[in-house]
């Protein structure tokens, strides 16, 4: 069955953006998904690609804003604590923002 996009439903152009031109949000890439009790099945292929594609966008010029949750002191998503932290193959560079939510939606009140 062929797959119809919300650009195709809408009427939008079907052009790739370009990379260099558009921005990159990295959302929850944080120690707490690799180890522990929050610890996802086959996270280590995700944050390669990841990895791979923060790369690229920092080569080409993109836009790159970072997203973590932070829980609190304690908790798995404190981001005060190593666990809590943005996992250091996805690391924010120098200037690249950081954008600190307090709820499982990167999109409330941000």
């Amino acid at each position: 069955m062929p797959r119809t996009t919300l650009r195709e439903l809408n009427g939008l152009d079907q052009t790739p953006a370009i990379l260099g031109e558009a921005a990159l949000v990295l959302i929850d890439l944080q120690n707490t998904y690799t180890r522990g009790v929050m610890e996802l099945d086959g996270w280590q292929p995700s944050l390669d690609a990841a990895a791979r594609l923060l790369s690229r966008a920092r080569r080409e010029g993109a836009r790159v804003v970072h997203v973590i949750n932070d829980g609190g002191p304690g908790t798995p998503y404190d981001i005060d604590a190593e666990v809590g932290r943005i996992h250091p193959d996805v690391a924010p560079l120098d200037g690249e923002p950081v954008v600190v939510k307090r709820v499982p939606n990167a999109f409330v009140d941000t």
